[in-house]
């Protein structure tokens, strides 16, 4: 074996571990990580007080009163405090501005997924023979936008167009039934098949 086909066999056996090792590392660091994060959120207050610092204690400290903030709402006096609370939010001229869409967006994905997306769906965006995935967000035909006192997006429906592998944001099209593709995709799988850039893709349905 001559030295060059030595080391070229060396770094496809580096690569081979790296790509086994990468992902498992990757997924550690994020969840090392987010662990640091939500400890440091009460641990920086706890800590002091009691003279040491325990790790997780702060962890488990911020996950207790996470648990506790929704019990407080689901009672009328909780949930009125933290309405006012949000009411107030809302009119600070630089915080609505990132509370506003942070709300939306927590709403959208806590929903169960039938309830924010109604059909996985193709269209064609953003020019012919080219097709995009998207969620049918409304399912009846829109009434109501008007302009001059007449409505120009009857019998349109609502699709939301994702961008990958950011599913949070995207376009918003409004397009006739008939330029809709309803595909025989569940809603966790078109995310995951968005996340992934096409690489993960729906098994085929007997």
């Amino acid at each position: 074996m001559t030295n060059e086909s030595f080391l070229k066999k060396i770094r496809n056996l580096f690569f081979t571990g790296l790509a086994v090792i990468f992902p498992v590392a990757a997924t550690l660091w994020i969840l090392i990580t987010l662990f640091k994060i939500i400890d440091n959120i009460l641990g920086s207050i706890i800590y002091p007080i009691i003279g040491q610092k325990i790790w997780g204690l702060g962890f488990l400290s911020t996950f207790l009163a996470i648990i506790w903030l929704g019990i407080l709402t689901r009672n009328i006096v909780g949930r009125t405090l933290l309405n006012n609370i949000e009411h107030l939010i809302r009119k600070l001229p630089i915080v609505k501005n990132i509370y506003n869409p942070a709300k939306q967006l927590v709403e959208i994905f806590t929903k169960s997924p039938k309830s924010s997306f109604r059909k996985v769906v193709l269209v064609e965006y953003p020019r012919p023979q080219m097709w995009a995935l998207g969620f049918l967000t409304n399912d009846k035909q829109s009434k109501g936008i008007v302009t001059g006192g007449k409505e120009i997006a009857q019998d349109l429906l609502c699709v939301f167009l994702p961008t990958s592998p950011n599913p949070t944001s995207g376009y918003f099209v409004m397009l006739p039934a008939e330029d809709i593709k309803i595909l025989d995709m569940t809603i966790e799988e078109g995310i995951r098949m968005i996340i992934s850039g096409g690489v993960i893709t729906p098994e085929k349905k007997e």
